[in-house]
């Protein structure tokens, strides 16, 4: 039995480290923590699998989304999710209740993770007989949306390019990525793309 669980455990323990270190040092977003990972993991996923990786993977962004808030309150660093509830927290450690602050964003959490956890479970049974439909309104939403954007910024031809210019960069991550693959991986073909380098910011 003990045995079963260590190709969970020791991975879940590795991600608690790495999700504590990452939360502590200033400035580190949790998408980059993930893609840090993720492109580190191959000594994890070679000994505990798809599994241990992901279980690893998991415990570094639950337990970074907890402490990333402690060198904000205290250093007044913040990182991009976590400015708008740094100023109020650095300004209560200021006070002398920087303590407090943290208690109150580790409750917040916990109580995201609790909802976030039934939301999920709810979607799972509910979106599978809607995929279809919202595949297909998201794409015009979306066009929408950013047609709005454009045409309301101050510079309608300067967004018009970086839109395209976004979208571009879109579709060769998607379909040409390969074109950045190592000629090593052309041999042995991996799962090696650009965009989890796109989406971390690395």
């Amino acid at each position: 039995m003990i045995s079963a669980a260590i190709p969970v455990i020791i991975p879940l323990f590795i991600g608690i480290i790495l999700g504590t270190i990452s939360g502590l040092i200033p400035g580190i977003h949790s998408n980059t923590a993930a893609g840090l990972i993720l492109s580190a993991g191959t000594g994890i996923f070679a000994v505990y699998g798809e599994t241990g990786l992901a279980v690893c993977m998991v415990a570094v962004l639950i337990v970074h989304t907890f402490l990333d808030i402690v060198p904000g309150t205290f250093f007044g660093v913040p990182d991009a999710d976590t400015a708008l509830s740094v100023l109020p927290a650095h300004r209560l450690c200021l006070l002398g209740h920087g303590e407090e602050a943290v208690r109150l964003s580790a409750i917040g959490s916990a109580y995201g993770t609790v909802f976030g956890l039934a939301i999920l479970s709810v979607f799972l049974l509910v979106l599978p007989a809607v995929q279809d439909m919202i595949d297909w309104w998201s794409g015009i939403i979306l066009i929408i949306v950013a047609g709005v954007l454009i045409v309301w910024s101050e510079s309608p031809e300067w967004s018009f390019a970086v839109f395209c210019l976004s979208g571009i960069l879109g579709v060769f991550a998607f379909e040409y990525s390969w074109l950045c693959v190592p000629l090593t991986d052309l041999i042995s073909p991996s799962s090696a793309s650009v965009l989890m380098p796109l989406l971390t910011g690395l």
